[in-house]
């Protein structure tokens, strides 16, 4: 009977030990894993922020040598205080002017090239050039800032058509008169190709608040979007078109409820889901406009993570073998 009682309370003792053991083990590993999704946040923000350099360079340059040049300034100098007679010959001189030019940037992803006048009415729209006369002091913070402030305003923004990396220039004629402003930037479309060249194991979305899109976008260009599959909250253009790796992610995130909370937040975070036989890491960037810094969009990465393929792989022995040696034990204590 002592007997009995003695190996009762080893096992019962054993049992604790044991649970104290899986308790600490769970508390490091989930530690340890928490600490890995914040470094990838990190890395993920700079990685965001490096690439985001490369499109300003290409529209300054396109700015100083294409651009901001005595026979382009001269066409459009007179353009703010002409009729209407007067300034469609003058858009016309322009379009013509430049045609060859925006065809040739159109080859190296530059997605727009968009004149302004000075109280922010859209002048000339090489995207889509039937398309003119509007105001767009509340679409467009960048332009609505470069011509009050006569200065230069970059960062990405949605627009009437479409949105994009935008850098808005003033202009300005011989004498330094403020004659407008003109616009080149750069579609997430292109965006994201740079970015995945750069990075070659990367996939990237960039998706866009349903509600500032439903605000800003032209009625019959609302056709150029779509919910994004993570949340619905979201916009995705259809050119970006979502991936099956995506999609394939998508039914595997089990905490989709908590990441559609972080995104209403605008969190800046990473989480990861199970992809084939393999884990990816998912890492969420929050995008604020240029002007209001207010948030208007998010940029998702997703990448094949070898470290949480071996964390999980290790954590699932460590348990297995916690349990073969408590198995063991408790036969140990009965056995005869």
């Amino acid at each position: 009977m002592n007997l009995l009682k003695l190996k009762i309370s080893y096992l019962v003792l054993f049992t604790i030990i044991s649970l104290i053991f899986f308790i600490f083990l769970d508390f490091t590993k989930e530690k340890s894993l928490n600490n890995f999704l914040e470094m990838q946040t990190m890395e993920a923000k700079e990685k965001y922020d490096g690439m985001s350099l490369v499109p300003r360079d290409i529209s300054n340059l396109i700015f100083a040598n294409l651009i901001n040049k005595p026979n382009v300034i001269d066409i459009f100098k007179d353009a703010y205080n002409a009729n209407e007679s007067e300034k469609n010959k003058i858009r016309d001189r322009l379009y013509k002017h430049l045609e060859n030019t925006y065809k040739d940037l159109k080859k190296y992803n530059v997605q727009q090239l968009h004149f302004h006048l000075p109280n922010n009415h859209s002048f000339l729209r090489f995207h889509r050039p039937q398309k003119f006369g509007d105001d767009l002091t509340l679409a467009r913070e960048t332009v609505a800032h470069t011509n009050k402030y006569k200065v230069a305003v970059e960062g990405f923004e949605e627009g009437k058509i479409f949105n994009g990396y935008r850098f808005v220039y003033p202009l300005f004629d011989k004498e330094n008169n403020h004659i407008g402003s003109v616009e080149v930037s750069h579609s997430i479309k292109s965006f994201k190709s740079m970015f995945q060249r750069s990075f070659n194991n990367l996939t990237l979305d960039i998706v866009l608040i349903k509600s500032i899109v439903i605000e800003k976008v032209f009625k019959n260009e609302m056709k150029n979007y779509r919910e994004y599959v993570i949340n619905k909250d979201f916009f995705y253009q259809n050119k970006m078109k979502i991936s099956e790796h995506v999609l394939e992610i998508n039914s595997n995130l089990k905490n989709k409820k908590e990441i559609q909370i972080k995104m209403q937040k605008f969190e800046n975070f990473s989480t990861y889901a199970r992809h084939g036989n393999h884990y990816d890491i998912i890492s969420f960037i929050a995008i604020k406009n240029s002007i209001g810094k207010n948030n208007v969009a998010y940029a998702i990465s997703f990448q094949r993570s070898e470290y949480l393929d071996y964390f999980f792989k290790e954590n699932f022995y460590y348990k297995i073998i916690c349990l073969v040696n408590c198995s063991s034990s408790v036969n140990f204590c009965f056995r005869g």
